[in-house]
């Protein structure tokens, strides 16, 4: 079907959300960096406002990037405590993990 949409019309007008903390998106984006070469991008947009609320800077694209930056949004989104105590029911334990670096991983 040549010049048709995928979406109906009123699909793609409950993809926007007129208030915050409603929809979401993931946005990943690839960067060239001048010491690190390739590097991924990846953000969670709140799409009522456009702000990006979660983010998330890596030389992997997996699955792993997209939940932290997931994380990082619920995180900063609605708090710690309250963050655990939504991921507590469904086992998911919250991890302290220091950010990565070469020293930090072994790789000089």
């Amino acid at each position: 079907m040549l010049g048709k949409a995928a979406f109906g019309a009123s699909q793609a007008v409950r993809a926007f959300a007129t208030v915050s903390d409603v929809r979401w998106a993931t946005v990943v984006t690839i960067v060239w960096a001048r010491l690190d070469g390739l590097v991924y991008v990846s953000a969670i947009l709140d799409r009522a406002d456009r702000e990006y609320i979660g983010l998330n800077v890596s030389q992997r694209n997996d699955a792993r990037e997209a939940d932290w930056a997931l994380d990082h949004a619920l995180i900063r989104r609605f708090g710690a405590e309250l963050y655990r105590s939504l991921a507590k029911p469904y086992g998911l334990p919250q991890e302290c993990i220091l950010p990565h670096t070469h020293e930090q991983n072994g790789v000089a």
